[in-house]
């Protein structure tokens, strides 16, 4: 009766939030390495710049076999930063999620 009909709501309500929280925990994930990311490019962005131009041209080119021809510095791009660098993540990873069919595990990407 009315019962069942409410249990049976009830446990599509916490099926939902559990594959809710899986997704956004996923995303943290995501977002948390995107950061590490920056920080290693920037890092050796910046060391790059003081050292000879042939390891300039050798960082451009390890940057360029990830996919990413000019990444994306808060310098570049300002208060736009965020934006810029979740349109590089998004253009870097269509390759692999078309490749996916749409999904992948953190440690695929």
């Amino acid at each position: 009766g009315i019962q069942g009909v409410m249990a049976m709501m009830e446990q599509q309500q916490r099926h939902s939030k559990q594959t809710m929280d899986s997704a956004f925990s996923d995303m943290k994930a995501l977002m948390g390495n995107a950061k590490e990311m920056v920080k290693i490019a920037e890092r050796i962005t910046a060391s790059a710049g003081s050292e000879a131009s042939s390891e300039d041209s050798d960082l451009q080119g390890m940057l360029l076999e990830l996919g990413i021809a000019s990444p994306v510095t808060k310098a570049q791009t300002g208060s736009l930063f965020h934006q810029a660098l979740a349109r590089q993540l998004s253009d870097f990873l269509q390759g692999p999620l078309t490749r996916a069919d749409g999904m992948l595990l953190l440690a695929d990407v």
